[in-house]
C-alpha cells in the first residue's frame, strides 16, 4: 500500500512538473528574463516603499490628480503581478522567502481597494 502511494505521489510530482514547467515560460513577451521568487519579493518591497514615499508629493490640480491615480493603479497592479510571480516561482523548502512574503499577502486587499478607489476617482474627475 505504501509503495502505491509513493508511486502515485511521484507520478503526480512528475506530471505536475512536466505540465507546469511547460505552461510557465522563462522569458517574457518582450524577451526579458522573468524574475525569480526572491527578486520578485524584493522588487515588490521596493515598489511598496517607493509608492508610499512618493504619494504625499502629489498635487491638487486636475492633471496632477489624474497622474496620481494612474500611478496608484499601475503601481498596485505591478505589486499584485510581482506577488503572483513570486508565489508561482517559490521553491518548496524556502522558509525565508515564505516569511518575507507574508506582509505582501496581507497587503493584497489594500492593493485591490487602492486600485478600485483610484478607478472610481479617475472616472469622477474625467467624466
Amino acid at each position: 500500500m505504501k509503495n502505491a502511494f509513493k508511486f502515485l505521489s511521484s507520478l503526480n510530482k512528475k506530471l505536475f512538473q512536466n505540465v507546469f514547467i511547460k505552461i510557465i515560460p522563462d522569458k517574457s513577451i518582450f524577451g526579458f528574463k522573468i524574475l525569480n521568487s526572491k527578486e520578485s519579493i524584493f522588487s515588490a518591497y521596493f515598489l511598496l516603499v517607493f509608492k508610499y514615499a512618493v504619494s504625499p508629493n502629489f498635487g491638487f490640480q486636475k492633471t496632477e490628480l489624474i497622474g496620481s491615480y494612474l500611478f496608484f493603479i499601475i503601481s498596485n497592479i505591478s505589486l499584485l503581478i510581482l506577488l503572483i510571480n513570486s508565489l508561482i516561482r517559490m521553491p518548496n523548502k524556502s522558509i525565508f522567502l515564505r516569511i518575507l512574503i507574508i506582509p505582501l499577502i496581507i497587503h493584497i486587499p489594500i492593493s485591490i481597494i487602492f486600485i478600485l478607489l483610484s478607478f472610481i476617482k479617475l472616472f469622477e474627475i474625467c467624466f
